[in-house]
């Protein structure tokens, strides 16, 4: 079929988290993912998202915009012929989907060496899925039902729209440090000889090229993982001011455990109109 996006066109990635993300922080959440994985979406991509709360997991699917359908639509038939208040785990090629709660769920490649009964144990065992609602599916039987994508839209795409606010500070804030880097080396050259100028080499190894904007961003990251609200991100030297609220104590505890920040101080206040928890932290950005 024209414009039809098979499987094995579509490109998986996975983000592990620990609980699942507010509606409100999500968009940001995976942003940030994504750049920490080094990933950049192109303009040509559009993005099907499902939480995965049996694996704790964030699936992003990225398909082509040029593509009208996808080939996962034409399962949607075979899940109304069968008992679709289950979950129910489809067979095909070399992937298994599953669809949960009257929509498609989650999609995962086949390890070419797994056996069937160790693939039924992995359903069975994560998402409770037994031999009566594991179908083999081939490509003959699916493609009877492509008249169905004439019907609706069956896939809702998650719309991912860059905020550039935190990166236009950050930028902004780099440009203030080069300004000053530049008129330190400027007057160094008009120094004496006999007093010691500014060792660029060692600033280079002291701080191991390490960027700004990333180690920002991971902790940007590290905030969203843990459900927090980020109300206030500020930079001063070495030392970035951050203020969050929570509803959950224990969330602010769990980002303050977090062994790949240097925490330098916090605090936390209840606000008892709001009922949220108010933390101010300091963090150290470079060793």
């Amino acid at each position: 079929m024209k414009n039809l996006c098979t499987v094995e066109e579509l490109e998986i990635v996975e983000i592990e988290i620990d609980e699942e993300i507010e509606k409100k922080n999500l968009k940001d959440f995976i942003s940030t993912s994504l750049k920490l994985k080094n990933i950049n979406l192109p303009k040509n991509k559009k993005i099907i998202l499902n939480y995965i709360e049996e694996l704790k997991t964030y699936q992003l699917i990225l398909v082509e915009i040029e593509f009208k359908y996808l080939e996962i639509e034409l399962f949607y038939k075979l899940y109304e012929q069968n008992n679709k208040n289950e979950t129910i785990a489809f067979l095909y090629k070399n992937y298994f989907l599953i669809f949960k709660n009257d929509k498609f769920y989650y999609l995962q490649r086949i390890e070419e060496n797994i056996q069937s009964i160790e693939l039924l144990n992995y359903l069975n065992k994560n998402f409770e899925i037994d031999i009566h609602n594991f179908i083999s599916v081939n490509s003959e039987d699916l493609y009877l039902k492509d008249d169905l994508l004439n019907d609706k839209n069956y896939i809702e795409y998650f719309n991912l729209k860059k905020s550039y606010s935190f990166f236009i500070y950050i930028t902004y804030l780099i440009f203030l440090l080069l300004i000053f880097i530049y008129f330190y080396f400027n007057q160094n050259e008009n120094l004496p000889q006999n007093i010691q100028t500014f060792d660029s080499s060692s600033l280079e190894k002291e701080y191991k090229f390490n960027s700004f904007e990333e180690k920002s961003r991971k902790i940007i990251f590290k905030i969203y993982q843990n459900n927090l609200n980020l109300i206030n991100f500020e930079f001063d030297t070495n030392i970035i001011k951050i203020e969050v609220i929570s509803q959950s104590k224990e969330n602010i505890y769990k980002f303050l455990e977090d062994k790949e920040i240097v925490f330098l101080s916090s605090s936390i206040d209840y606000e008892e109109e709001k009922n949220t928890y108010k933390a101010k932290i300091d963090v150290k950005l470079f060793e």
